[in-house]
C-alpha cells in the first residue's frame, strides 16, 4: 500500500510553503481564467466570456505589434506638426488598439501601463470625433475605450469598488456606442456593442458579493445573447451568432453557481447540452482555439456536476470530464498557451482527485489517480517558474511522497 491521502497531501503542502511563498498568488493568476481580452476587431474576432474577462483570439506577435505602435507614434507626431487633427485622431484610436493588444502579450503585472497609454490615447482622439460629425469613428472609438476599462477592472490590482467603478464605465461606453450605430444603420456593429455591454455585466456578476445582485446581473446578460441569437437566424452575421452561443454557454454555466443544488444540476445540465451543440458545428482544425476552450467548459460542468449530482451518475460524469480535458490539452500546451493550459490541467488534476475518492474503484486504481492529480496540479500551478530548482525538487518530492503502487496500464484505463 504506501502512505496514505492524507500524509502525501500533508508533506506536499509542507514542502510547497517552505520552498515557495508565492505559490498562492500564481495559482490564482493562472486559474482565474482571465485571459486575452475582448473588444470589436475588424477581423471580428470571437468575444468570448469566460468568467471574468473576454476571451480573445491571439493578440499578435510582440515585435510585430511593437514595429506597429512605433509606426503610429511617428505618424501622430508628423499629423500634429502639420495640423491635420483627423488623421491625428484616427492614428491614435489605432495606436491606442495596438497598446491594447500590446498588453495582452505581457505578463498580468504589466499591463497596466499599456492599458494606460491606450486610454489616454483614445481621450484624445475622442476630444476630436463628435457623434454628430464622425459618428462611426466616435462611437468605434468610445467602445474600444469600454474595451480599455473592463480589462483594467480585469487585470489592474485593484479593490472591488473600483472595479466596479470602471465596468460601470465600459458599459456606459458600450450603451452610447451602440446607440450612434443604431442611429447610422450600422446594426453589426450596434450588436457587437450590445454583446460588449453583456461581457461587462458579467464581469460585473462575477466579482459581486451579493448572490442575488450576481443572478440579475448574470440573467440580464443572459437575456442580451437570446435578444442577439433572435435576431440572428439566418446566415447572415455568423461570426457574431457563434460569440453569442458561446457567451450564453458560459453565462447559463456561471449562473448555475449560484443556485441550490437541485436547481444548479439542471442548469449545469442546460450549460452541458449547449457546449457539445456548440462543439458540434466546431472542429479542431478549423476552429482549434475555441474548439479547445469549449472542451475545458465542458469538462469543469461535468466535473462540477458529478459533484453535486446523483452518486450513481458521478463515476461516469467524472470520466466524461477527464476526457474533455485531455482533449484540450492537446492543443493548449504549455508552451503555445501557458494560462489556459495551466487552467485545463488544473481542472484534470481535481477530476482525477475526485475519482481517487471514488470507493467503487480498486485501492491500486484510486492511489494511482491521487498520484496524477498531485502531479498535474503541481506542474499547472508552477507554470512559467523562473525558480527552476523549485519545479525540479518539488516533482522529485512528490515522487518520494508518492509511495504508492501504480496499476498496470491497460488496467488504469479500465475505468
Amino acid at each position: 500500500m504506501g502512505l496514505s491521502r492524507e500524509a502525501i497531501l500533508f508533506g506536499l503542502i509542507m514542502f510547497l510553503i517552505s520552498a515557495f511563498g508565492n505559490l498562492k498568488s500564481q495559482m490564482l493568476e493562472k486559474s482565474s481564467g482571465l485571459e486575452a481580452f475582448g473588444g470589436l476587431q475588424k477581423d471580428y474576432a470571437p468575444v468570448i466570456w469566460e468568467g471574468s474577462a473576454n476571451q480573445r483570439n491571439a493578440a499578435g506577435n510582440k515585435t510585430e505589434l511593437q514595429a506597429r505602435l512605433e509606426s503610429y507614434t511617428k505618424a501622430i507626431d508628423s499629423y500634429k506638426k502639420r495640423g491635420l487633427f483627423k488623421k491625428c485622431a484616427i492614428a491614435q484610436t489605432e495606436f491606442a488598439w495596438a497598446q491594447f493588444l500590446r498588453a495582452q502579450t505581457c505578463s498580468i503585472q504589466e499591463r497596466d501601463d499599456f492599458h494606460a497609454q491606450a486610454e489616454t490615447a483614445l481621450r484624445e482622439a475622442l476630444t476630436f470625433f463628435t457623434p454628430a460629425a464622425m459618428p462611426k469613428e466616435w462611437a468605434g472609438a468610445r467602445s474600444k475605450l469600454g474595451n480599455v476599462f473592463q480589462a483594467q477592472a480585469a487585470f489592474s490590482k485593484l479593490d472591488q469598488d473600483k472595479r466596479r467603478l470602471l465596468l460601470q464605465e465600459a458599459s456606459t461606453a458600450y450603451e452610447e456606442a451602440r446607440a450612434v450605430y443604431k442611429s447610422i444603420g450600422s446594426m453589426e456593429y450596434a450588436d457587437m456593442a450590445q454583446m460588449e455591454f453583456a461581457t461587462a455585466l458579467q464581469d460585473e456578476a462575477a466579482i459581486a458579493t451579493d448572490p442575488k445582485e450576481a443572478s440579475e446581473l448574470a440573467d440580464r446578460a443572459c437575456g442580451i445573447y437570446q435578444e442577439i441569437l433572435r435576431r440572428l437566424k439566418s446566415g447572415k452575421g455568423h461570426w457574431l451568432r457563434k460569440s453569442a452561443e458561446n457567451n450564453l454557454a458560459n453565462i447559463i454555466y456561471f449562473r448555475a453557481r449560484l443556485c441550490d443544488n437541485t436547481a444548479k444540476v439542471e442548469m449545469l445540465q442546460m450549460a452541458i447540452d449547449a457546449y457539445r451543440a456548440i462543439l458540434k458545428k466546431q472542429s479542431r482544425t478549423t476552429d482549434v482555439e475555441l474548439y479547445a476552450y469549449n472542451q475545458v467548459n465542458l469538462a469543469a460542468a461535468l466535473r462540477e456536476q458529478a459533484i453535486c449530482g446523483e452518486p450513481t451518475q458521478k463515476h461516469e460524469r467524472l470520466t466524461g470530464a477527464l476526457k474533455y480535458f485531455a482533449i484540450a490539452l492537446e492543443v493548449f500546451t504549455p508552451e503555445a498557451f501557458p494560462q489556459r493550459a495551466a487552467r485545463a490541467q488544473i481542472g484534470l488534476g481535481l477530476t482525477q482527485f475526485e475519482l481517487s475518492q471514488d470507493k467503487t474503484l480498486s485501492q491500486d486504481k484510486r492511489d494511482w489517480f491521487f498520484k496524477e492529480s498531485l502531479m498535474n496540479l503541481f506542474e499547472a500551478t508552477t507554470q512559467g517558474s523562473q525558480d527552476a530548482e523549485f519545479t525540479k525538487n518539488g516533482r522529485e518530492a512528490i515522487k518520494m511522497l508518492q509511495e504508492v503502487t501504480i496499476p498496470e496500464p491497460n488496467k488504469a484505463n479500465d475505468l
